[in-house]
């Protein structure tokens, strides 16, 4: 049961489209960081994506820890697992907080193509909490990598394709979820 709920919280914060989990290779989902070249009014649209990228991933792994708290939480190995994946949705909420920071910066700035010092200092500390965020996820991706590689155990080949079926309707659900 151990493996499936690291299995399941690994798939979770996999890239869907650079993994290859049946290779073993998986690649951690990424925030994209914000251009410092852009001009203020793609930077706000660019801020507003990123706020809504950050909600949807915090709910989402919520949901998966919430899934396997009670699980996961009474085996003692898990402890720092479970505080590693509770501190990314904090590190999520300050990214939202530094991008509306960067908004404001922006909001006040002359429409002119050079951004502000002020605006410039917020946007490079929200891209520097967003590297923070994406190497806590690839930290957490690696770590379980790790522990799954170093279990024995296998799945019987009815259960592989069970998870696999389970894993394309989530991927539809997700993915009509992304087109709306």
């Amino acid at each position: 049961m151990t493996r499936l709920a690291l299995t399941e919280i690994l798939h979770e914060l996999a890239d869907d489209q650079h993994s290859e989990p049946s290779r073993g290779h998986i690649e951690p989902r990424q925030l994209p960081t914000l251009d410092p070249d852009a001009h203020a009014a793609q930077l706000l649209a660019d801020t507003q994506a990123l706020r809504q990228t950050v909600a949807d991933e915090g709910r989402q792994v919520a949901t998966m820890l919430g899934t396997w708290w009670d699980f996961l939480s009474a085996l003692t190995d898990n402890e720092q697992l479970i505080r590693h994946i509770a501190d990314v949705t904090v590190l999520f909420e300050q990214v939202r907080d530094l991008s509306l920071d960067v908004d404001k910066t922006l909001q006040k700035a002359s429409q002119d193509d050079v951004l502000p010092e002020e605006s410039q200092h917020s946007l490079a500390q929200l891209n520097t909490h967003i590297l923070t965020c994406n190497e806590s996820i690839a930290h957490i991706v690696a770590e379980l990598s790790q522990r799954l590689s170093n279990d024995p155990a296998t799945l019987s080949q009815e259960a592989q394709q069970t998870l696999s079926r389970l894993r394309r309707r989530q991927g539809t659900r997700h993915h009509r979820r992304a087109k709306n």
